[in-house]
């Protein structure tokens, strides 16, 4: 079931397929109590949508390696998490990266909807790039007052205090 956090918070985990999958079989779109969802999974989220209830995506990128880096060490301390390794406290970044645990061009296999095991060549690299450029607002981490600045302006966000995006 669908229920508040706090007043006008709806709290759905759409983190995660299961989640997503949950927040689908409810229509979570069509209940009329959702302006922003949150999803890693481009695909997956944008399944939530329908003609009527259409979405707008953005994200905010950073240097894959820098991504890379901060999961890793993220991974290696988050108890609470469910992709905790603590077996990676030993191994080096550079292990972590030529190892089996490492997906390599995350953001492409999201994208394209391509599987981990299978390699990507150009045309999958085209097929992200075309999704970026046409459905997606792209703002960079390192420049975050422009990119929120420019949020703004693209969605007509208002801001109801100083420094309150």
């Amino acid at each position: 079931s669908m229920e508040y956090a706090r007043e006008k918070i709806l709290n759905m985990d759409t983190s995660s397929p299961d989640g997503l999958q949950f927040s689908f079989a409810n229509q979570i779109v069509n209940s009329d109590k959702v302006d922003v969802i949150v999803s890693n999974y481009f695909l997956s989220g944008a399944a939530l949508f329908t003609d009527v209830h259409y979405g707008k995506t953005f994200t905010i990128l950073r240097h894959p390696i820098d991504l890379a880096l901060s999961l890793f060490h993220y991974r290696r301390k988050a108890t609470w998490e469910r992709s905790y390794r603590k077996d990676w406290m030993t191994m080096s970044f550079t292990d972590y990266v030529s190892s089996e645990q490492y997906m390599d061009n995350w953001m492409v296999r999201q994208l394209t909807g391509t599987m981990p095991w299978i390699a990507l060549n150009d045309s999958h690299l085209e097929r992200a790039k075309t999704i970026m450029r046409r459905k997606i607002f792209v703002g960079v981490l390192t420049e975050m007052d422009e990119t929120l600045r420019q949020l703004q302006w693209h969605y007509g966000w208002k801001e109801k205090a100083p420094y309150c995006a």
